[in-house]
């Protein structure tokens, strides 16, 4: 009588400990699976480089992700994933507002907006950039370090209400700057707060 109590009692610890680690295995491959699940939520962080010459163009235009009419000189070049090469859409850069300093320097206020050919999705940034010039042909542009951490502001599609950072490392050729042209090398370091909501 007392060994089948024994095994009684074996048997539900048993079965209470397995249900425990069930419940465990549960949760963690539940946490692991949100960082990239099924439902096309890219990873958060995205390296990006945009490459080309545009010519500004004035343009006033209502962006969606962030529900405001915004007006600017309007560059557009196409942007690739920097890992692989691939492209992967279309970049617009608005300048809404420039300052320029006596040593050619610049202090730029923009919205850029990607727009991602796979499903016309967007991600919107507002960012304060800063030019330097390198020589008479090329200038350095970087994002101000104190807006790198929050110039993430929308989105539509997977990104729908997406907030962030994104760091710039730019270099721009201004050979034909007069006449509105611009050469961009520009790469994006953008990481995408984890809890955004879709």
């Amino acid at each position: 009588m007392k060994k089948t109590e024994n095994t009684r009692k074996n048997h539900s610890f048993n079965t209470t400990a397995l249900l425990r680690l069930s419940i465990i295995f549960f949760l963690f491959s539940l946490l692991f699976s949100c960082e990239e699940s099924e439902d096309g939520i890219k990873p958060d962080v995205m390296a990006i480089k945009a490459i080309g010459t545009s010519t500004a163009a004035p343009m006033t235009q209502f962006i969606q992700a962030i529900g405001q009419e915004v007006s600017g000189n309007t560059f557009e070049v196409d942007f690739y994933d920097t890992k692989n090469g691939n492209k992967l859409g279309k970049l617009q850069d608005i300048v809404v507002g420039a300052e320029t300093f006596e040593d050619g320097s610049m202090t730029m206020e923009n919205y850029t907006i990607f727009t991602f050919y796979e499903d016309n999705s967007t991600l919107v940034l507002y960012s304060i950039i800063d030019t330097t010039p390198l020589d008479a042909t090329t200038m350095k542009a970087t994002i101000a370090e104190e807006n790198a951490m929050s110039n993430v502001v929308g989105g539509t599609g997977r990104y729908r209400n997406v907030r962030g950072g994104c760091k710039l490392d730019a270099i721009l050729d201004v050979t034909l700057f007069g006449e509105g042209t611009v050469g961009f090398e520009c790469y994006y370091d953008i990481t995408i707060n984890p809890a955004h909501s879709l």
